[in-house]
């Protein structure tokens, strides 16, 4: 567990971590990150706040390390999933203009798989990155969540890569995870739901963008994008931004276009908290949150079956009967 720490990354020639996890067990253990402050240091290329990278793979995208020769292990658990969070953290990034930042990496592709026996809630749910704020500034290429691969679920974040000098390039989400070959090939989101994604162009975007045809598809059943708020306004994913196309949709994906805001100063604070006018933000959020209250701790820390999710700023969700879009619930 890391938590409670204000954290800032040092001098690196190739990359500057906050928090770097390299996982050599075939993520059998669980971890959480939650509640800490961390920002970006001089790293001569890349400046990374939270780092998730799974060394058995022995392809680390972020560097060369990978973990020693290891005899294969059993990809099923019995009993649910350890969970792997981060909660509720603030990430920032500010440096050169010649200089790249991630807010977090998730590279997680040999988690061990759902068990038999378990409802849904607590076999699949378990991996999740929520109520973080993520802010990147003054650099050249931003991404707030750079998804390379493995199960996970991206709840209530609100994340801002706006400041960066290389606006075509600077998304709020980016995935590197797809599957097949030319003709047949998909780019996979993971489930994303109620979040405030703020960037220049594009909010979503992936690395197989010159690729031509490709199709959505979903990780895990179900993978959804849905009911997030969108700056600037994407009406079309597959032409806009996603640039995919060509297929037939696929009846088993959902990719479902998002509620789209005005200018972000017309819903958020200067801290990002919403303002009660705020119809982007305020009472958008979805009861789907409610799911997760066995995975995320509560306001003191503690893992249980709580009844409520609590805001970057330890706030009980919902405020007022409806859960709010982004890191922060709304308090009168």
């Amino acid at each position: 567990m890391i938590r409670d720490n204000t954290i800032e990354s040092g001098h690196a020639e190739q990359f500057s971590y906050g928090v770097r996890v390299l996982y050599c067990n075939g993520a059998r253990t669980g971890l959480r990150i939650e509640r800490n402050t961390v920002s970006s240091g001089s790293g001569d290329s890349n400046n990374i706040g939270i780092s998730l990278q799974d060394g058995l793979l022995g392809d680390a995208s972020d560097d060369s390390a990978n973990c020693p020769s290891q005899p294969p292990q059993s990809q099923v658990i019995v009993g649910r999933k350890p969970p792997v969070v981060i909660d509720r953290n603030d990430i920032r990034c500010g440096g050169d203009a010649d200089q790249d930042c991630a807010g977090i990496v998730w590279n997680l592709k040999t988690m061990p798989v759902g068990t038999i026996g378990f409802p849904p809630r607590t076999a699949t749910r378990r991996r999740v990155i929520a109520n973080n704020l993520i802010v990147t500034s003054g650099m050249d290429n931003c991404t707030g969540v750079d998804y390379i691969g493995g199960t996970l679920d991206l709840l209530h974040n609100t994340i801002d890569v706006r400041g960066c000098t290389d606006t075509s390039s600077n998304n709020a989400i980016h995935s590197r995870n797809t599957t097949g070959s030319s003709g047949s090939m998909r780019v996979i989101f993971p489930k994303t739901f109620s979040n405030i994604l703020l960037s220049n162009v594009c909010a979503l975007s992936h690395t197989r963008l010159s690729s031509g045809s490709m199709r959505l598809s979903r990780y895990s059943n179900p993978t959804e994008v849905k009911a997030n708020t969108v700056f600037p306004a994407t009406t079309s994913w597959n032409r806009s931004c996603l640039h995919v196309g060509g297929y037939a949709p696929d009846p088993n994906d959902a990719m479902t276009l998002n509620y789209n805001g005005p200018t972000p100063t017309l819903y958020l604070n200067s801290d990002y908290s919403p303002i009660p006018t705020s119809i982007w933000a305020v009472g958008r959020g979805l009861e789907e949150a409610g799911d997760y209250t066995d995975v995320l701790t509560d306001e003191n820390g503690n893992e249980s079956d709580q009844d409520a999710i609590f805001d970057k700023n330890n706030v009980e969700r919902p405020v007022g009967g409806t859960y709010d879009r982004g890191a922060f619930e709304y308090t009168p």
